[in-house]
């Protein structure tokens, strides 16, 4: 319950010939997470199995394919199909993509020279639509010899003021929609000897010049049929490519479909070839299986290679720490919604307490204390049930079970509120009303934070434990000396609060001592470490993190006043943090108290009462987007920071086996 699934290292070394067999096999039974092969596993010379070319071939026909599947509107899926179908090699799936991206290619490119036309002409008929009528074309304006011409737009308020500033004998004439908008279009006209004052002029006023396009046309009129027309044309030709695509895509999807499954397939193969070690007749490869799933991969492993097979396995504790099994994280789906906020901190590593029971417990207790209400609670079960129906992805789904589960605890914490959307005159409070319990609801928080960060303390040692590290559990501030620590400050305050004498050696006792062995854990660490390194045959390389001699000393003593410094500031802070529980309890109250204040006032003027409804479902709203989210924050932000930090690294591997039907794998 408290641990990742037990796990074993498996090795096999097969013959070459049954090598393709076994891997697909493998990837069918989807048990094994692949491990790079070691020769001291293998007891055998090994060489490396370089699949960089082919992988790199294959991910470029999958890229292909993708790119075939976008243009003609085909969805990808990597559903296995219902009824077998044949495996395409690499080569045929390229022969495939040869006959078909030509035409694909060729009707692609005449779309988008059809689109860079029809935007050629939409600018001519923009262009010419303001000179109707006039014969003025503005295409031609470079032939005119003693006139200069300027066609853009310029800021509408600096129309009034441009005159006076303006060369002797230009014109400027807004053409189109005058004086719309912030900018107006405008057509200047002056001796061609001035241009260069004009242009200067018209630049510092904002003056953006228009991109003249060639119109073959002899007027604007003409012009402007030329290019209606050709666009006419151009839609009917674009229709009938997006047709010929979409019948080809059609007729082609299944194919695409079925190509680009096996490249994936394919890929994952390549992958998991990179992780063996072959020598002239034999392959090996290791991995990790579940312990309840080694059973079925040795029978198949024989039945795959018939019987020609050599296979090892291995406990974890029988090998060194730097083999690290992976973790797998197997539950229930009442449960998975709570490994959702266990990964989303990190993977535990495989010889850590696994705490999603904990948290499932904790963050849905501490969930309905900061969030208790009937009413609110049951919109957010509803709204639960609706991503767990409808969402599709996995994930998504166990997000909406974790949603409803902290509806449920708002429900049973309101029903102890007697709090309904806001309201605390509908029902009968089981415990009592949070603005009038707010010292025991501070006092409770805490209790509860003592009681969380001990159960992270206890956690940490049984961890090190585990690990071996038993300096670290005995002595480190989240080891039984910070325990003591921790619990002996507490002693020592109660006491002084309830009007007890705090003798000074009941506090050396209960504070320096516990202190004092934290402090000493990295000299006396360090002074071991060096013993040992000296009588050693082979003395470790220096680490400049850590150095030897009476430097390593001094770094190991200012390392340990650290660790005192960092106890005392944070058990401090964490329990102070949990008093966040009770805080947010009262001001969720106070807001709905708010809320339902402003609802009497409202309630006082013309159609007061439909007024007051709304301000009531208004703030319900706004309380469970706002503090229904902010509830659930604040409530990871315990389990993650005052909890995990104390026991958890978040550093682990996560079990994912070589799987040729997972998306994952």
């Amino acid at each position: 319950m408290f641990s990742a699934e037990r796990m074993k290292k498996v090795g096999i070394l097969a013959v070459e010939r049954d090598v393709d067999r076994l891997i697909m096999g493998l990837g069918e039974l989807g048990a094994v997470h692949l491990t790079p092969a070691r020769e001291e596993e293998a007891g055998l010379a090994l060489s490396p199995s370089d699949r960089r070319a082919e992988l790199a071939k294959l991910t470029g026909l999958s890229t292909r394919l993708e790119r075939l599947a976008t243009v003609l509107k085909v969805t990808l899926s990597a559903e296995p199909p219902a009824k077998p179908e044949p495996f395409a090699s690499p080569d045929e799936v390229a022969a495939f993509l040869d006959s078909v991206e030509p035409d694909v290619d060729e009707a692609v490119r005449r779309q988008q020279a059809l689109s860079e036309e029809a935007s050629d002409l939409e600018r001519v008929a923009r262009q010419v639509e303001a000179f109707a009528g006039t014969g003025f074309l503005p295409s031609r304006m470079g032939e005119y010899s003693f006139v200069h011409f300027a066609l853009g737009t310029l800021p509408t308020k600096k129309l009034e003021t441009l005159g006076a500033e303006l060369p002797a004998g230009t014109i400027l004439v807004p053409v189109g929609a005058e004086g719309k908008g912030e900018q107006t279009r405008v057509l200047a006209l002056t001796a061609r000897s001035a241009s260069e004052s004009l242009a200067m002029t018209l630049e510092r006023h904002g003056f953006k010049a228009e991109e003249i396009q060639p119109t073959p046309a002899e007027t604007p009129d003409k012009a402007a049929e030329h290019s209606k027309k050709r666009l006419a044309e151009i839609v009917v030709e674009d229709r009938q490519l997006a047709d010929k695509l979409s019948a080809l895509g059609a007729k082609r999807a299944a194919d695409i479909n079925r190509f680009w499954r096996q490249t994936q397939i394919l890929q994952k193969i390549a992958r998991a070839y990179d992780s063996f070690g072959r020598t002239a007749s034999t392959c090996f490869l290791a991995g990790w299986v579940p312990a309840v799933r080694v059973e079925r991969t040795v029978a198949e492993v024989m039945r795959l290679t018939e019987g020609r097979a050599v296979i090892q396995i291995r406990d974890p504790k029988d090998l060194s720490a730097a083999d690290e099994p992976p973790t797998w994280l197997r539950h229930s789906w009442l449960t998975r919604p709570f490994a959702l906020l266990v990964t989303g901190y990190g993977i535990p590593r495989y010889r850590e307490v696994e705490p999603t029971i904990i948290v499932a417990i904790t963050f849905f207790l501490m969930y309905g204390a900061m969030f208790g209400d009937v009413g609110q609670g049951s919109v957010l079960v509803l709204s639960g049930l609706a991503m767990w129906r409808w969402m599709k992805a996995g994930t998504m789904k166990d997000f909406g079970l974790l949603v409803v589960y902290c509806g449920i605890s708002s429900i049973l914490f309101g029903f102890a509120y007697g709090a309904f959307f806001g309201s605390e005159s509908v029902l009968p409070a089981l415990w009592g009303r949070p603005m009038e319990k707010v010292e025991i609801l501070l006092g409770v928080s805490v209790i509860v934070g003592m009681g969380l960060i001990s159960l992270g303390v206890v956690l940490n040692v049984l961890n090190k434990a585990r690990s071996g590290d038993w300096a670290a559990a005995l002595f480190a501030r989240f080891g039984i000396a910070g325990l003591a620590f921790y619990w002996g400050a507490l002693g020592l305050a109660a006491k002084f609060f309830i009007g007890g004498e705090v003798s000074g050696t009941l506090a050396v006792a209960l504070l320096v001592t516990p202190l004092a062995l934290i402090f000493l854990q990295s000299p006396v660490r360090h002074v071991l470490e060096a013993g040992r390194a000296k009588h050693a045959a082979h003395a470790p390389e220096e680490d400049a993190s850590h150095p030897r001699g009476l430097a390593g000393f001094l770094f190991a003593v200012v390392e340990g006043g650290l660790e005192v410094f960092e106890a005392l500031l944070t058990y401090v802070s964490n329990t102070a943090s949990f008093v966040r529980i009770g805080a947010y309890t009262v001001a969720h109250a106070a807001l709905c108290m708010v809320i339902f204040t402003f609802s009497e006032l409202l309630g006082h003027l013309p159609a007061g009462g439909l007024w007051a409804i709304l301000m009531i479902i208004a703030g319900n709203v706004i309380v469970i987007l706002l503090e229904g989210v902010v509830a659930g924050i604040q409530v990871l932000r315990l389990e993650y920071y005052e909890f995990f930090g104390k026991f958890l690294a978040g550093d682990g591997k996560a079990y994912r086996p070589f799987d040729l039907k997972s998306e994952e794998s």
